[in-house]
């Protein structure tokens, strides 16, 4: 009968809704999206599921980048979207703009990736939402330990808006026995330990340090890891 039909009606948008609200989930824990098509893609998905459970319209202005970021940093900037998203919903926002795009330094080598979220909410984010103690706030931790910044603004409009800033300085051709060096640093091994793991002296390995320094305009040791860390793959 009519009522059977309907109750089955029910039933199966339901179940269609139980289906996709783990589907979402599943993304979420596990951002396959990222893994197989980077960041641009994730961050689409990402909307489009939070427009379609929360009803929150998403204005995406994605740069496409030149090519793919190192899997930690792709991972730990979906993550800043993911929670940015949400500390938004919770502020009551009805309208976000999620920008990401590359801006090219003036004054020295390379370049630095925005990725920014603004929101209409009608709360502005707390303080302590970029303390340690919140997820998004570890997560603000560990940007700036790469290298990284991360600011909150409040906009003449009444938006808020929270942008993180990760230098990627340009690649820069290096031979093998720097690529060599450059690896061990990034272990933090010392001069020493270098040395031996080369089998050449110490005297040598100074020498290479300062090449890598003068190619990668950097000053430091640490300096010199994060680079690598960024923006090379050395195996």
């Amino acid at each position: 009968n009519s009522n059977a039909h309907m109750a089955i009606s029910v039933l199966a948008a339901l179940a269609r809704q139980v289906i996709q609200q783990a589907r979402d989930l599943e993304t979420s824990l596990v951002p396959e999206t990222l893994e197989a098509l980077g960041l641009e893609a994730a961050l689409q998905t990402l909307a489009n599921q939070v427009t379609r459970s929360q009803g929150i319209s998403v204005d995406l202005r994605l740069e496409r980048l030149n090519e793919r970021l190192p899997d930690w940093l792709e991972l730990l900037l979906f993550r800043s979207a993911q929670e940015a998203l949400a500390a938004a919903q919770q502020a009551n926002a009805s309208h976000l703009i999620l920008t990401l795009q590359c801006q090219k330094k003036t004054d020295e080598r390379g370049t630095v990736l925005v990725l920014e979220l603004q929101h209409d909410g009608a709360s502005r984010l707390a303080k302590e939402t970029f303390e340690g103690g919140t997820v998004l706030g570890q997560l603000a931790h560990r940007i700036e330990q790469a290298g990284g910044q991360v600011v909150q603004r409040f906009l003449p409009s009444g938006r808020t808006a929270w942008a993180l800033h990760i230098p990627l300085p340009d690649r820069v051709p290096l031979t093998l026995r720097e690529q060599e060096v450059l690896r061990c640093l990034v272990e933090g091994l010392s001069n020493k330990e270098i040395a031996q793991r080369l089998c050449v002296s110490p005297r040598t390995v100074n020498f290479h340090l300062d090449n890598l320094y003068a190619k990668l305009n950097v000053s430091t040791r640490t300096e010199a890891a994060v680079y690598a860390l960024l923006r090379l793959d050395l195996g």
